[in-house]
């Protein structure tokens, strides 16, 4: 088990349960949206990649760079992601375009990190040139 694995203190019962049966595949995927598990359960949204970035553009704003919010739908693999923002800031520095320096270019959303071996990971990445 993963606690022993890592020398962690053993969990209560009913959590060694639920790691026995998911191990066992005796615990079913993830419980559909009308199940009853989810009856007290509700969310709120408190922010979003484009209000992250809006943030952002607001204290470069008051750091007086001129703001560009390239995207908040960036996509794909990182090395992909960075060779486009590498070609504005080159655009940028060589003929003013699409804004001149100083300038705050500001991107995110989610792309992913290839790591050698067997993981893949994820996550939020807010860009700033």
């Amino acid at each position: 088990m993963i606690f022993k694995k890592y020398d962690l203190k053993d969990p209560p019962l009913e959590i060694r349960k639920h790691f026995t049966m998911s191990v066992q595949d005796q615990m079913h995927e993830m419980p559909k949206k009308d199940d009853p598990i989810f009856e007290h359960v509700f969310n709120i949204i408190v922010g979003s990649s484009i209000l992250a970035l809006e943030v952002e553009r607001d204290k470069a704003e008051v750091l007086s760079y001129k703001t560009l919010i390239f995207s908040s739908m960036l996509e794909g693999e990182t090395r992909e992601v960075i060779r486009i923002h590498s070609a504005i800031a080159k655009e940028i520095l060589k003929t003013g375009r699409p804004i001149e320096i100083p300038v705050c270019i500001i991107s995110g959303d989610e792309i992913s990190v290839a790591i050698q071996g067997k993981v893949l990971g994820t996550g939020i990445w807010n860009s700033v040139l």
